[in-house]
């Protein structure tokens, strides 16, 4: 059975904001070749579009997320600010 970390939207944030507990989780899974996920609600959830998404980006970089999901799931989130 594959191990997961599945991150919810404030994982995410904390992430970026580079929460020590957080971070730490991740590593933690990460050095025990845990797969991280963040599923798609939650990169719409994180993602606003702009600069300030850098750090959202570079966690997505490195976990994985449906591709389909990731990038639908991005675009809805950049058109979030519009509402």
């Amino acid at each position: 059975m594959a191990r997961r970390l599945i991150l919810d939207t404030g994982a995410v944030l904390a992430y970026v904001r580079q929460d020590e507990e957080v971070v730490a989780a991740i590593e933690e899974a990460r050095s025990h070749l845990a797969e991280v996920v963040v599923p798609p609600a939650v990169v719409t959830e994180a993602i606003r579009g702009g600069g300030r998404d850098a750090g959202v980006h570079r966690l997505l970089k490195a976990s994985y997320t449906s591709w389909v999901g990731k990038k639908l799931a991005c675009e809805a989130g950049a058109l979030e600010r519009f509402a």
